[in-house]
């Protein structure tokens, strides 16, 4: 973690890196997924920061979630878990998910 934080001073915490993998393969089903991103009606913003996608994914959801915690509610509360403080938690669900 200390050579991450020297690595890359720019970024906040190498967490939100790591939450990628966990949101893609790990936290929601195939279903879900094509759920969510059926939501965009336009594209996302880009960036070719790996920290930054989690972040840009939730910011562009969050004023869709009354329509999401409605339509589908277990995404709802899954998109609600994907805090950093929560990454540990995270960690464990989508290893028993194996």
């Amino acid at each position: 973690i200390e050579w991450w934080k020297k690595s890359f001073p720019e970024f906040d915490d190498y967490r939100n890196f790591a939450m990628l993998p966990l949101f893609y393969a790990r936290v929601f089903t195939g279903e879900e997924l094509v759920y969510l991103y059926s939501l965009f009606k336009s594209p996302m913003r880009a960036s070719l920061n790996p920290f930054l996608l989690v972040r840009i994914i939730k910011e562009r959801l969050e004023p869709m979630m009354p329509q999401i915690r409605e339509e589908m509610p277990t995404v709802a509360e899954k998109m609600e878990m994907l805090e950093i403080d929560n990454f540990e938690k995270l960690l464990m669900i989508s290893q028993s998910a194996c």
